[in-house]
């Protein structure tokens, strides 16, 4: 027997057996073969096998079947009137000891039996019922509920069914049924507490509805580490089959789920094991633990017994992925609010939360030793994680939304299947090496020709160099009086060139850390510099846009040429490998080439705005410009045309500083908004994005042997060193990307499924694809066997799919219960005596046709009324933020104002004191004159008094003088004031006027912030009408 068929089922006799005595119509006909199934369902059809009953029973079986099919996937063609004979209900009052709360106690009664007729889309006699302004208004008929009267309250009198008309009708188009006494009760409590809107529960209860019939998809695939048994997700159940027979073993049915009822009927079939769909699923190495993901929950299931050990109170929604890590004892599932719980094997309790991703997480995965943790997402990205303390291990941007990875066996590389159709191949997401945290920003970074040293330009005046080998630093250099604003190495990488913004350039001797050349009477700051290749020449860029070229052989070296052309500053400088030629860039946007023999212009060409950075390849054949404009561009050298892709895009921000890796093949920018972007120079694919600085990149190089170690420096003074991570994409699928799988035992290959129907496998060295198989409809899932001889496939179309790996046939179709097969076999061959029941059903199609077109024409226009709310929410917002922004900025002028007035007024005050007491002085002056003038009248020829007259004359008069200050001072002050108290009372106009006008905004976002909501409403009562 095979080792899981001991999984006992949970009920009172074998599943198989209950299902060949009891009809079933929830699979369709199709899903099976038009033969009869044999003993296995995958094995080729054989004879039917004897059934006891008779044709007649099997054809009223499948008539009444069929018609009951036809009536859950068909509106009521009609609502009947309940007869007269129909009973009042009679009310039960309730024991709750509380008041009735109206969102927690009636809205779920209503939401059951009234609102699919009575919402703001399909008011049916103008009656809307979703909250209580609507039932206090009422419809045609008046109001619905009268408070403190349910004998006046028609929501009450009517669904008491003791007048007419009664409702809901019975029966009805969507299937809701009669109040009960206890939920009457409810509603008569409710009114005579004075139908109050109460607080809200505030809660998220699900309303939860049957799954479809028939409906079974596959969405998640797993296969035992042996290769021996396979667990599908079908529909909401998760079902095991043994592989090399095709049997199916067992359904792991979770027997809380057995007694829910809908309608007074069961809500699930039997072998339920979730309320929603199966997402996700994963088994342990071992083989004795299923983990099974679905809306809000993990469940385990246990080998050999098939009961549920352990539901993991995963999330809010959706449990989109999960994964259980080698060793079993980790177990990782993704929640609705795009976090990751870590919960340990047997503990329902998480032990931690991982948060950062900021949208669906996708997929996870767990590193071979389980101490890292995986996850990719629909935002772009693949995470690393340390399980040990739940830290951040390294972060990877997409190009494309991240559907699924795939670990390879030595947990070196992922694989990523994305939304843009392609596979992705990179090295394991790590984090960033911290080679410095500088005092003061690096603006510029170059790594010598030998690949040894790092020099880091300061912008406090410091050149710093680090040991690659080691990561310390080495050596400073210090001597410039200003910011250091480039670099350039000596061919030999003995010497080093640096630019200052002190106006001057140096040529430094590393060995001795000491300046041999330094420029003199340079007239502005230095901007950039290079020096060629056979070290007898540096170039000099300035602000002003000038650049001189210098003997770099000589103690003080003479100006040998100027070059001219640029009109701002020189941003970037290159010779040309033979020394023949310099590039140039500058902020004016011209990208120019020289011939350094006469110092000609050979071409110029225009970025298309300033331009930041200029990078020379290592071949001396392409450059690249960072600019302003969101833009990196690529030029051939040689003639300034366009280069193989002239312009890589993907950058939300401007482009601060680029470089080309040491072998030629990638472009490496970072931008003004923390990004590190890679394109490859060829084709302009964007490869790769990583954000570990927290500032604008400044400066990037390339170091390495191969160029793929990366040197960046930000405005955070941080230098961080790390590798390229993307390795090849590989092309060929024709959708997006679902489903991945590393080929054991090598991992040599790996296998991939898409919307595009087939899965494919590809050689992982290369890239190449090796075979397409056809699944028939959107692949969901994948699995490969520990051997890697065989692959399971899972489908929308209901259908796993069994792959032989070594010769990429068709192994066998796991469809489900082979008895079911049978009983359809049987129901199949009566068919025909169903036709005339059905062309009976079909001539009353059109009436159904009609009134789904009705509520249809409802949901668009409810469609069409959340568009325009969302978009008046926004529009409404936006003017919210702008008006509050002019608040602030009226308060400030108002605030200005009135200081100013209070120095105006102050100034006067002085002014005043000052003006009297020039007044009192200038009338003691005239007094002292007029006595003077008397004593000297009475004794003229006393020399005494003639001094004593004069000098009162002269205090007279500059006592006048002050005077006329003085009344000039306070005239002046009279007239600030005048003005300021002007200027005041504008500002406190304006200040009133933007104070309402942010009031009145914010009043309008909150109103149409409202109506969003209630269309969001309105389109799910819509959207159930249809349903």
């Amino acid at each position: 027997m095979p080792r899981w068929g001991n999984w006992p089922t949970l009920w009172s006799e074998p599943r198989w057996t209950s299902m060949d005595k009891v009809p079933s119509i929830n699979r369709l006909p199709s899903t099976f073969n038009s033969n009869p199934p044999g003993d296995s369902a995958l094995s080729p059809p054989n004879p039917p096998a004897p059934n006891t009953e008779s044709p007649f029973m099997r054809r009223q079986t499948w008539i009444g079947a069929f018609l009951l099919g036809l009536a859950s996937v068909t509106p009521c063609l009609s609502q009947a009137q309940e007869t007269t004979e129909s009973k009042a209900i009679q009310p039960v009052e309730p024991k709750l000891n509380r008041p009735i709360d109206f969102e927690k106690d009636i809205y779920p009664i209503l939401d059951a039996k009234c609102l699919a007729c009575h919402n703001v889309a399909i008011n049916e006699n103008g009656l809307v019922l979703e909250d209580v302004k609507t039932i206090l208004k009422g419809g045609k008929r008046g109001p619905s509920v009268v408070a403190k009267d349910p004998a006046k309250s028609l929501l009450y009198t009517l669904s008491a069914r003791g007048t007419g008309p009664a409702m809901p009708p019975l029966p009805n188009k969507v299937e809701a049924t009669a109040v009960t006494p206890e939920e009457l009760g409810l509603i008569r409590q409710w009114i005579l507490e004075g139908a109050n809107a109460g607080a809200g529960t505030g809660g998220t209860a699900i309303n939860w509805q049957p799954l479809p019939k028939g409906i079974h998809p596959i969405y998640s695939l797993a296969l035992s580490h042996d290769g021996q048994y396979a667990v599908a997700g079908r529909g909401n159940k998760v079902v095991m089959y043994h592989v090399p027979t095709g049997e199916l073993v067992a359904e792991l049915g979770d027997p809380a789920l057995a007694g829910i009822q809908y309608n007074g009927k069961p809500m699930y079939e039997p072998g339920a094991s979730h309320r929603d769909y199966v997402h996700s699923l994963a088994i342990s190495p071992s083989g004795n633990m299923v983990a099974s993901g679905s809306f809000r929950e993990v469940k385990l299931w246990s080998r050999p017994e098939n009961w549920q050990r352990l539901a993991l109170p995963a999330s809010g929604g959706v449990v989109p992925s999960v994964a259980v890590s080698a060793d079993g004892q980790w177990i990782a599932a993704a929640a609705a609010d795009f976090s990751i719980k870590i919960f340990k094997a047997g503990d329902a309790n998480p032990v931690k939360t991982l948060a950062g991703h900021t949208a669906t997480v996708s997929s996870l995965a767990f590193s071979p030793d389980a101490t890292r943790l995986y996850s990719a997402s629909h935002d772009k990205s693949i995470r690393g994680w340390n399980l040990a303390d739940g830290a951040p291990a390294g972060r990877l941007e997409t190009p494309a939304p991240v559907h699924v990875i795939a670990l390879t066996i030595d947990g070196t590389k992922v694989i990523a299947g994305c939304a843009d159709n392609l596979l992705r191949v990179f090295s394991a997401p790590a984090a960033a090496t911290s080679l410095a945290t500088a005092a003061a920003p690096v603006t510029f970074v170059r790594v010598s020709p030998d690949r040894k040293t790092l020099a880091l330009a300061e912008a406090d005046g410091k050149i710093s160099l680090i040991d690659l080998a080691t990561g310390k630093v080495a050596k400073q250099l210090a001597g410039h009086a200003g910011a250091v604003n480039a670099l350039a190495f000596h061919a030999n990488s003995a010497k080093i060139a640096s630019a200052g913004a002190d106006k001057s350039v140096r040529l430094w001797d590393i060995a001795s850390g000491q300046a041999i050349v330094i420029t003199k009477d340079i007239p502005n700051p230095v901007t950039a510099v290079a020096w060629n290749a056979a070290g007898t020449q540096v170039a000099a860029g300035f602000s002003d846009g000038g650049i001189a070229l210098f003997k770099a052989d000589v103690a003080e070296p003479p100006l040998e040429k100027a070059l001219a052309g640029n009109t701002q500053a020189i941003t970037g400088l290159a010779y040309a490998p033979g020394g023949d030629a310099v590039y140039s860039s500058a902020a004016d946007g011209n990208l120019r080439r020289y011939q350094v023999s006469d110092g000609a212009q050979q071409w110029a060409q225009a970025h298309g705005a300033a331009i930041h950075d200029l990078a020379l390849s290592a071949d001396g054949q392409l450059l690249a410009t960072a600019g302003e404009n969101n833009q990196v561009k690529i030029w051939q050298a040689a003639n300034g045309a366009g280069g193989p892709k002239p312009v890589l895009e993907g950058f939300t921000a401007p482009v601060r500083s680029v470089t080309f890796t040491l072998d030629n093949t990638k472009v490496v920018s970072g931008t003004a908004n923390n990004q590190l972007v890679v394109h490859d120079a060829k084709t302009g694919a964007l490869e790769e994005i990583s954000v570990r600085h927290t500032g604008a990149l400044e400066a990037v190089a390339s170091a390495g042997e191969t160029g793929r170690q990366i040197i960046s420096s930000s405005a955070d003074k941080t230098v961080l060193s790390q590798n390229l991570a993307f390795e090849r994409q590989m092309a060929g699928h024709g959708g997006p990307v679902n489903a991945v799988a590393i080929v054991p035992p090598q991992g040599a290959r790996v296998a991939s499924g898409s919307e595009d129907g087939t899965v494919r496998l590809w050689e992982l060295a290369n890239g190449n694809q090796a075979a397409s198989l056809a699944q028939g409809a959107a692949v969901t899932s994948l699995a490969v066997s520990s051997t890697g001889t065989r692959i399971l496939s899972g489908g929308v179309n209901n259908m796993a799919i069994l792959w032989n790996a070594t010769n990429n046939q068709q192994v066998a179709q796991l469809k489900g219960d082979k008895r079911l097969a049978r009983r359809v076999y049987h129901l199949e061959a009566d068919e025909a005596e169903a036709k005339a029941a059905l062309n009976a059903a079909t001539a009353a199609v059109p009436a159904a046709e009609k009134s789904l077109g009705e509520r249809n024409e409802a949901q668009k226009k409810a469609v069409e009324a959340k568009a325009a709310a969302e978009k008046k929410a926004t529009d409404t917002a936006t003017e919210s933020k702008a008006k509050a922004d002019a608040k602030v900025v009226t308060d400030k002028a108002f605030a200005d104002a009135d200081a100013a007035a209070k120095v105006a007024v102050e100034e006067k005050t002085k002014a005043d004191k000052a003006l009297a007491d020039a007044d009192a002085a200038q009338k003691a002056a005239v007094q002292k004159q007029a006595q003077a003038q008397e004593n000297l009248n009475k004794d003229p020829n006393n020399e005494d008094l003639k001094k004593a007259k004069a000098d009162a004359d002269t205090a007279l008069a500059k006592a006048n003088e002050e005077l006329k200050k003085a009344q000039d001072a306070k005239a002046a002050a009279e007239k600030k004031m005048a003005d300021t108290a002007a200027a005041l009372k504008t500002a406190q106009d304006a200040k009133t006027a933007a104070d309402k006008a942010a009031t009145d905004a914010q009043a309008n976002a909150k109103k149409a912030d409202d109506e969003k909501n209630a269309a969001v409403k309105s389109l799910e009562q819509a959207d159930k009408g249809v349903k």
